[in-house]
């Protein structure tokens, strides 16, 4: 899982240590080791109200960065963990809609290469890629209904780098996709507070 420190992702973080039993590899960005990791996700947890000491034994964090090749693992890291790994949840992104395109290349294009490339390593891999509506909201699509199905290429002129950073790795992923690499593509719109707890 790439994003796990970020608000959705320590949502479905949370959710998938309810939900599955599976071990879930996390690999967490700007942090000098795994431990650093480990205690940089757990507070993210802990700030949202997600923590679950009983579940903790099932998380394990991984010191990475997607905008390095191989994800900043290790060749032996890299290696273990794609011969292991059958499912890869990617929700890693730079987000910042201020910065322009080529500020956040590295993370939103680079990574989601990196992600689809170790998606293809050893194993075949299924991908779950989180996007942004953002990436279909042009100013020739104001007020036009988006459907899941439309092709990125009728999107028209986007603003910012944040969204075009965006529809180039999910057109990555399009491409991932007709060579038959098995992808699920979701585009969060407006992420708000819990709807329970309002964190």
């Amino acid at each position: 899982m790439t994003g796990a420190t970020g608000f959705v992702g320590a949502h479905l973080l949370d959710e998938l240590l309810r939900r599955t039993d599976a071990i879930l590899y996390c690999i967490v960005r700007n942090v000098d080791d795994d431990d650093a990791a480990y205690t940089r996700l757990s507070a993210g947890l802990n700030r949202y109200g997600l923590w679950r000491k009983e579940l903790a034994h099932r998380i394990v964090a991984v010191a990475g960065d997607l905008a390095l090749p191989r994800l900043g693992l290790s060749d032996v890291q890299y290696t273990t963990f794609a011969e292991k790994i059958d499912t890869i949840y990617h929700l890693g992104a730079w987000v910042n809609l201020m910065y322009g395109y080529h500020n956040l290349k590295s993370i939103n294009v680079h990574g989601t290469h990196e992600v689809l490339r170790f998606a293809t390593t050893h194993r075949l891999k299924r991908v779950h890629h989180v996007s942004t509506l953002s990436i279909m909201s042009s100013l020739e699509r104001q007020g036009q209904l988006i459907r899941e199905d439309d092709p990125l290429n009728t999107v028209g002129s986007l603003f910012g780098g944040y969204a075009q950073s965006k529809w180039i790795g999910e057109k990555l992923v399009e491409i991932a996709r007709e060579r038959n690499v098995p992808i699920a593509v979701y585009r969060p719109h407006r992420v708000t507070g819990h709807s329970r707890t309002g964190v």
